[in-house]
């Protein structure tokens, strides 16, 4: 038997209720707002991540520009401490602190070792073509000091030698960081 299909007289809803239009509008706010911060503080970090790396290779380009000074010095029968110190006489324990970069800038900061890494001459500037550096370019947020103690020979060391201290600062975002890379030049004259 075939029964026929009845239709209901009654109209159906169609469409959704202001609640839930509220409800719905509130759920995707939320979803932005959390997704918004997880952006913004990943591209914090990778800010910091990014500050961080460049502070590492100034250090180590910082002590290996004075290493590279004081071979130049020692291979140019020149005292193995020129540019890294100030002229003799040297005593004991006396300590520099300097400017320093490939263009050979070897500046004095402060007198008698109390130059500070957050004079203004120790901003270094930025330049696409040369990179960082003193002379020319944008200023950038890095601030480099190299700080060099003399000490004559020793037990330990047979002779005279420098302990270099590299310091670099910068500030990001109101907050500054201090990183160092220290090592030790040794008097290499005496042994060519």
């Amino acid at each position: 038997m075939f029964l026929p299909f009845k239709f209901n007289s009654r109209p159906s809803a169609a469409g959704f209720s202001l609640l839930e239009i509220v409800v719905t509008i509130s759920l995707v706010a939320v979803s932005l707002v959390a997704i918004i911060s997880v952006a913004t503080k990943i591209l914090q970090v990778e800010n910091v991540t990014e500050n961080d790396f460049i502070a590492k290779g100034l250090l180590a380009e910082c002590l290996e520009l004075a290493e590279a000074r004081r071979n130049y010095n020692v291979t140019s029968s020149l005292p193995f401490y020129t540019n890294l110190t100030n002229l003799p006489p040297l005593s004991e324990g006396q300590v520099y602190t300097l400017r320093i970069d490939y263009n050979n800038d070897f500046t004095q900061i402060g007198i008698n070792g109390n130059g500070s890494v957050t004079d203004s001459s120790a901003r270094l500037n930025y330049d696409a073509t040369n990179f960082y550096q003193y002379a020319s370019g944008t200023p950038s947020n890095f601030y480099r000091m190299l700080k060099t103690t003399y000490h004559t020979g020793t037990t330990v060391h047979s002779t005279d030698y420098l302990d270099l201290e590299c310091q670099l600062y910068w500030a990001d975002r109101g907050r500054g960081s201090t990183q160092k890379l220290y090592t030790t030049l040794s008097n290499t004259a005496n042994l060519h």
